[in-house]
């Protein structure tokens, strides 16, 4: 294939010539994959921006195929598409061919219009749409246009929040309840998101909303804070409320500078959790989970202000991860979080003692790459580099590794020389296709195309070349 010169008139003609390979491939696949091969390129379409060529294929094969999960899924995301670029019109008029079997995936669309609109001040017209939405999520919506409002000044903020809480008290909706306090505190309207917060029966969305006030409080020096922090505990204890509410509330009093008190709490769930709790909640096998997720998010939150004891606190988050014995994915995303917080906040060769104290290599493999991309955002790239090499060991000596999810962690922090290098001794043409959307999401846009164009796999380099025209479009440099 000829090398094209970088233009985004070059791009968006090497887009386009894809187009019909892609519909060939689509057409000739049997009657399970040509639907979700057809919305696979509609929706690659209407990221690109050619929203008129998706819907004529959305259409289409919602006619033929009559798949309505993928019909109703790609109508939306092209909905909200259009909805994010600004054209509410036309996203509301593909909000109403959504088939009526998906009525859920409109009520999300319009949902998402209604926000999009309050979000461009488009308040009255985001009002109205909130009038069609059914009436579960009708005080959402209306929560959420108030608090674009307020975030301008509004003065209509106050009302327009009135209305959304009575909607959620008449229908009993404990969560929107939630999610509007929270959008009060977000305001500054602590004294009436206190009032609310009153009204709400269950009790872990009423811990979830005096957190969201304190924390907000926090930010405005409102001594009122630790007194919330405080009653969020009670009802906590009173409520019987399940483990994940009581680590929310431990990881909100350590970001909030109440190192004792997070610390004291943090300790509590991860020694004294009843298992009684737990198998009524159903969350017996999360147990190790939350354990090291509290203790992480309240070691960083100390790390970053200097304080000691953070160090200790790590050691015993890892211990709780490597406890997870039930599932394995958890365990290795669990280890994965601490040893990558660990890196974040200055105890990267902590980190990496711990790795090789690993048995399990494919946590081993997981865990250096983390550790790896968090030292390549610190600005330490040699030492990035070393770790990614020590994963690169690994994948290479054929345990089910893939030299992708290397190359690809690369990527993701800049290094794409070494990813482009190592994708082409893979001959993996989704590998490249991986880096191009990174490099396009940076910035990288014509070292982008250049490697776009090298991908003989037409999927690939469509998909590949969706990512770089989108970006081209989020840097206005084409309509």
């Amino acid at each position: 294939m000829a090398q094209k010169q970088f233009s985004p008139s070059t791009v968006l003609e090497a887009l386009k010539a894809t187009i019909p390979e892609m519909l060939s491939e689509a057409r000739r696949k049997d009657e399970r994959l040509r639907p979700l091969w057809l919305s696979d390129v509609a929706l690659g379409l209407a990221e690109a921006g050619f929203v008129d060529q998706a819907l004529q294929i959305a259409w289409q094969f919602t006619e033929q195929d009559r798949p309505f999960v993928l019909s109703s899924f790609v109508l939306s995301s092209i909905a909200e598409k259009l909805a994010g670029a600004g054209f509410f019109d036309r996203a509301l008029q593909v909000a109403e061919s959504i088939p009526d079997a998906s009525s859920r995936a409109r009520l999300r669309v319009l949902i998402s219009i209604a926000e999009a609109m309050a979000e461009a001040g488009l308040f009255d017209r985001a009002l109205q749409v909130a009038e069609s939405v059914e009436e579960d999520a009708h005080a959402r919506v209306i929560a959420s246009v108030a608090q674009a409002m307020a975030k301008v000044g509004d003065e209509r903020a106050f009302a327009i929040f009135e209305q959304a809480v009575q909607v959620a008290q008449k229908a009993g909706d404990a969560m929107t309840l939630r999610l509007i306090v929270e959008a009060m505190a977000g305001a500054r309207l602590f004294d009436r998101a206190l009032q609310v917060t009153q009204a709400i029966a269950d009790g872990h969305e009423k811990v979830m909303a005096l957190l969201a006030t304190a924390t907000e409080m926090v930010k405005t020096g409102d001594e009122r804070a630790l007194v919330l922090f405080d009653q969020a505990l009670q009802v906590a204890r009173q409520e019987k409320v399940p483990p994940v509410t009581l680590c929310f509330l431990a990881a909100g009093l350590a970001e909030a500078g109440f190192f004792d008190r997070a610390l004291s709490l943090a300790q509590e769930i991860a020694t004294t959790l009843p298992a009684e709790q737990l198998t009524e909640a159903g969350l017996l096998e999360r147990c190790g989970h939350h354990r090291s997720w509290v203790l992480r998010a309240v070691a960083e939150a100390m790390a970053k202000a200097g304080d000691e004891r953070a160090a200790h606190l790590f050691d015993q988050a890892f211990q709780a991860a490597q406890e997870i014995a039930d599932d394995e994915m958890e365990r290795t995303h669990a280890l994965c979080d601490v040893l990558e917080t660990m890196t974040k906040v200055g105890f990267a060769e902590r980190a990496l003692q711990f790795v090789q104290a690993m048995e399990d290599e494919e946590d081993r493999f997981y865990a250096l790459l983390a550790i790896a991309e968090e030292l390549a955002k610190a600005g330490a790239e040699p030492s990035a580099i070393a770790v990614f090499d020590q994963a690169l060991q690994i994948a290479r000596r054929g345990k089910g590794f893939s030299g992708l999810s290397v190359a690809y962690a690369m990527a993701r922090v800049g290094l794409f020389d070494r990813a482009i290098q190592l994708a082409r001794e893979t001959c993996c043409p989704l590998t490249l296709r991986l880096i191009v959307e990174e490099m396009a999401r940076q910035g990288e846009l014509g070292r982008a195309f250049e490697i776009a164009q090298q991908i003989d796999d037409t999927y690939n380099r469509f998909h590949a070349l969706v990512a770089i025209v989108e970006a081209l479009r989020k840097a206005g440099m084409i309509r």
